[in-house]
């Protein structure tokens, strides 16, 4: 493709991302990190600290709004795109460098869910990041970087990956696999620069260490031992649904064509390039396709990993395998086109909804659940602040009293403080960001007092089985997008608030 052509349909792309980050509301995690932001730390319960760094400053120019949270997000997601670009071009040149930023949009997993400020975003970059620093050391040309350059920007750039998600440290695995795999470039581990690059990260890594110093090593409790225990047994009815999704998120022929990287890759093992796409992900991939095998899982987690493998799947694509298909196979084309093309139709129930339009046609419109449609998600939290401040002002002229928010999963939480602008309370023994922002002490001044108690239809809950009160009464507030109900909350007056269950 012509650069100019190229640069027309990226700048396209973009424009139309930023109108779609601009007009939507948040979805759960993006409120909760927002949160995290209001709240600045040097790291919290659930990840590390760097998107909530990263939205900080934006939130503190321009305010609590939408735009502004993602704006950050979008960002790293240029600086995703940049690396991508680079990393691209020198494995396998500009043709398959183009390709591949094309299909950063059009690919679910990363067309879609990247669209918020999550700490995936910034994983992200510095992954990629370092896999391209990793290269400038290992390649066999005249811009080979000195071991020196190489192994301090590998520790900056691991260490800010660290302080992203704490997965990062999965494809530093794969550099060392990739060493150990290559004889001509074992002396580097002879030498102390790749040891003085792990330190850089370990001393880049010190808010982390800190913050759980503090807390009993919560997060590292979460992340490497209590998340894995959830349903936690050999269920291959779980790995399937997984397989299943990994196919949807990536497209069926890219998919496929990552596979494909993976057996023409070992035949091709000779060429630095190609085993150097097999071993930076293979410690991630290994981990994440043997976890819901075994334990809960979250279907994004091989994102990261992905973006190495799709390099090697447009080269496959650009060059053809001999066996399977021809140079830029039309039928492999039309076959991937015939996905992704129909798929950029889950934009539209963002800004309309359709989808109990298109149920109704084929099915009986009675039974349709308003829960069942994702886009839901980001619409009405603003409007259910409004009652709820409305309920508040009305109980303070009947009482004299205030009448605090409280809600029962970090969601709602995080939701209704985005909503009423206001402190919410979370009344459960749930672990999360939240528990480390009240304390018991401030539970105990609370004994007696009235609550509004929020779920909704995603999450129904009844106050009364997480926290004591003497008494609730539930209210049922709907939502509707136009004509059509979007969700249903649950409005509980509790009185008589004793403890946490």
């Amino acid at each position: 493709m012509k650069q100019k052509y190229f640069l027309a349909f990226l700048g396209l792309f973009l424009t139309l991302r930023l109108l779609v980050i601009t007009h939507l509301g948040f979805i759960d995690d993006e409120a909760y990190h927002w949160s995290w932001a209001k709240n600045i730390d040097i790291s919290y319960f659930d990840h590390p600290g760097m998107v909530a760094w990263i939205i900080w400053p934006f939130i503190q120019i321009f305010g609590d709004v939408e735009w502004a949270v993602r704006l950050p997000g979008f960002l790293v997601y240029l600086g995703i795109l940049f690396v991508m670009y680079k990393l691209a071009v020198d494995l396998f040149g500009l043709a398959t460098a183009q390709l591949c930023l094309l299909l950063l949009f059009f690919i679910p997993l990363w067309g879609f869910a990247s669209l918020g400020t999550m700490p995936d975003i910034p994983l992200g970059l510095f992954w990629i990041l370092s896999a391209w620093i990793f290269w400038q050391s290992v390649r066999q040309d005249s811009k080979a970087w000195t071991p020196q350059k190489t192994w301090l920007w590998l520790g900056v750039s691991m260490g800010l990956g660290m302080n992203s998600k704490l997965t990062c440290c999965l494809i530093g695995l794969g550099m060392g696999l990739f060493l150990l795999m290559t004889p001509r470039l074992r002396w580097h581990l002879r030498t102390p620069w790749p040891y003085l690059g792990a330190l850089l990260t370990f001393a880049l890594m010190t808010p982390i260490f800190v913050w759980n110093a503090q807390h009993q090593w919560a997060s590292f409790d979460y992340q490497f031992v209590a998340r894995h225990q959830e349903e936690h047994h050999l269920d291959l009815n779980r790995w399937l649904q997984f397989w299943v999704l990994q196919w949807l998120f990536m497209s069926p022929v890219i998919y496929f064509l990552m596979l494909l990287t993976f057996v023409v890759g070992v035949r091709r093992w000779s060429d630095d390039r190609w085993r150097f796409l097999l071993c930076l992900p293979l410690p991630a991939l290994v981990l994440f396709y043997y976890q819901p095998l075994m334990a809960a899982y979250k279907p994004h987690w091989s994102g990261p990993a992905y973006m190495i493998l799709l390099l090697g799947a447009v080269e496959l694509f650009r060059t053809g395998v001999p066996g399977f298909f021809a140079p830029r196979s039309p039928l492999v084309r039309n076959l991937a086109l015939a996905f992704l093309l129909p798929i950029q139709l889950i934009y539209v129930p963002l800004f309309t909804p359709i989808i109990p339009k298109v149920y109704a046609q084929f099915q009986n419109a009675a039974e349709w659940q308003p829960v069942w449609d994702v886009s839901n998600e980001f619409y009405g939290w603003r409007e259910l602040g409004q009652h709820l401040r409305d309920l508040q002002v009305e109980h303070l002229n009947k009482t004299g009293k205030a009448l605090p928010i409280a809600g029962q999963r970090y969601e709602i939480v995080a939701q209704l403080t985005w909503g009423s602008g206001e402190k919410v309370w979370q009344l459960s023994p749930d672990r999360d960001h939240y528990l480390y922002q009240q304390t018991p002490e401030d539970l105990i001044l609370l004994q007696g007092s009235s609550f509004l108690v929020v779920n909704d239809d995603k999450y129904p809950r009844d106050p009364m089985d997480a926290a004591q009160f003497s008494k609730c009464q539930k209210e049922e507030w709907p939502f509707y997008r136009g004509q059509t109900l979007a969700r249903t909350f649950y409005i509980y007056h509790c009185e008589g608030f004793q403890k946490i269950k």
